[in-house]
């Protein structure tokens, strides 16, 4: 049976967002999450990998931004789920050759804005629901 090369990822998702779990070389675990009604801004690129290249996508939030990429699994449900789950995401294939080719380019795009009033909205009820939590 063969171990572990890497550091390990899970991308998980439900109605209310993602959360990435890791398992590193060292046994050292960590996750981090974030609410879909939180994103504000998604945008896509390449990591150049030398002899190939990962496909990305970073997640703005209020708490900073967050990359979940095509190494970690299951990627295509997680796709599906952001597809799912904030309003007027295009569809992969509308996007992923684009950012795909040329190869070792970064070919970054913005896939994805919450608006104005939305952002604020999402704000003032992830402010709202961390108070609640505290309290």
């Amino acid at each position: 049976m063969a171990g572990r090369t890497d550091t390990v990822y899970e991308v998980m998702t439900d109605d209310a967002g993602v959360r990435v779990k890791w398992l590193t070389m060292e046994n050292e675990i960590g996750e981090v999450a974030f609410r879909w009604d939180a994103v504000i801004t998604v945008k896509t690129f390449k990591r150049d990998y030398f002899s190939v290249d990962c496909i990305c996508l970073a997640f703005e939030t209020p708490a900073g931004w967050i990359e979940v990429n095509e190494d970690m699994k299951p990627f295509g449900p997680f796709l599906d789920a952001v597809e799912r789950s904030l309003p007027g995401f295009p569809p992969q294939t509308d996007w992923w050759i684009q950012v795909m080719k040329p190869a070792f380019a970064p070919n970054e795009r913005e896939l994805w804005k919450r608006n104005k009033s939305e952002q604020n909205n999402a704000s003032l009820g992830t402010a709202r629901k961390l108070a609640d939590q505290e309290g």
